[in-house]
């Protein structure tokens, strides 16, 4: 039996403003809804909260599709070093967004050796086993 859950963050209207929190929910709610073993899979930020989830009981594997990998508990700025990407700005909201600049999109995405791939941790760009 195949389930697909679209998170709240991840949802068709763009102007909803949602929080990890409520994929959390989400994710647990419908983990916990379900009979037998449970493969979660996050595609972009829906890789936090599958990492998250993982350690349900019935949750046998966990695919991350071009995701965020975290550890337990980290946050997204976490992953990115600690700090705001020059190509990334906070607004008054709390949310971010990806800045409207396209000379510093260029730049921090696209230049050179000083890309974002290039850049990236290795421990986002390897693979790791689920459970330890």
């Amino acid at each position: 039996m195949a389930v697909v859950e679209q998170l709240p963050s991840c949802g068709p209207d763009a102007e909803t403003v949602t929080d990890t929190a409520s994929d959390l929910r989400t994710a647990g709610e419908t983990i916990a809804s379900l009979d037998g073993p449970v493969v979660l899979v996050g595609r972009s930020s829906g890789g936090m909260a599958i990492t998250e989830r993982a350690d349900r009981p019935r949750v046998g594997h966990t695919v991350y599709v071009a995701a965020d990998w975290p550890e337990r508990g980290q946050s997204v700025l976490d992953l990115l070093g600690g700090g705001m990407p020059l190509w990334l700005e906070l607004l008054d909201d709390g949310t971010a967004q990806v800045v409207d600049d396209l000379d510093v999109r260029w730049k921090t995405l696209c230049a050179g050796s000083r890309g974002v791939a290039r850049d990236a941790p290795d421990r986002l760009t390897s693979g790791r086993p689920h459970r330890r």
